[in-house]
């Protein structure tokens, strides 16, 4: 017992080299105490094997990840091009990499809707928290609804990447010019 706590000792122990997932023990003993008392248990075996399944915990980590969105650009590109070698749909992997392109401008697109925001009168400031909580939410359904339309091949793959952020620009620069001409959005 160290600490109050179980002891285990394994004289003879290997980790099999597939993944660390399973523990091979051979002739040991295994001494279990109870926290309670003073009272342990001794359990002798010749072998044993301990299936840990690490490898299946990571991956049931996040069910709803994206095996594109674990690879690099260029990863992407060489995926798409390797889909389209074999004949299958290449639109998935070029419609995650213009995405990344247009996450990549994402800040600047906020940044023009929320400067006309942050110049406006006291007055409004909740309307501009509001209007932030709108955009945002505008933001991610526009973007998600103009991927599947890429996707579908119903919008050029660029253009559906990077339409959100354009929209998100003209009212940026719209409001920025009401700002400067008027002195506050109204």
């Amino acid at each position: 017992m160290v600490n109050g706590r179980p002891a285990i000792a394994f004289p003879s122990a290997s980790v099999n080299g597939k993944g660390a997932q399973r523990l091979s023990i051979l002739a040991t003993a295994m001494r279990y105490a109870n926290r309670s008392s003073s009272d342990y248990s001794i359990i002798h075996f010749e072998k044993g094997e301990f299936l840990v399944g690490v490898g299946d915990s990571i991956f049931r980590k996040n069910r709803f990840r994206s095996p594109s969105d674990e690879l690099t650009p260029s990863e992407l590109l060489q995926a798409s091009a390797s889909a389209r070698a074999a004949g299958s749909d290449p639109r998935p992997f070029l419609m995650a990499f213009h995405r990344r392109l247009g996450q990549a401008l994402t800040p600047v697109s906020f940044a023009l809707i929320g400067t006309p925001l942050a110049m406006s009168r006291r007055q409004s400031r909740a309307r501009g928290y509001l209007l932030t909580i709108f955009g945002y939410v505008a933001y991610y359904v526009l973007s998600k609804m103009f991927e599947n339309m890429g996707i579908q091949g119903q919008l050029p793959m660029f253009v559906a990447g990077q339409l959100q952020n354009a929209l998100f620009a003209a009212v940026g620069f719209w409001t920025l010019s009401r700002v400067a001409r008027a002195g506050t959005v109204r």
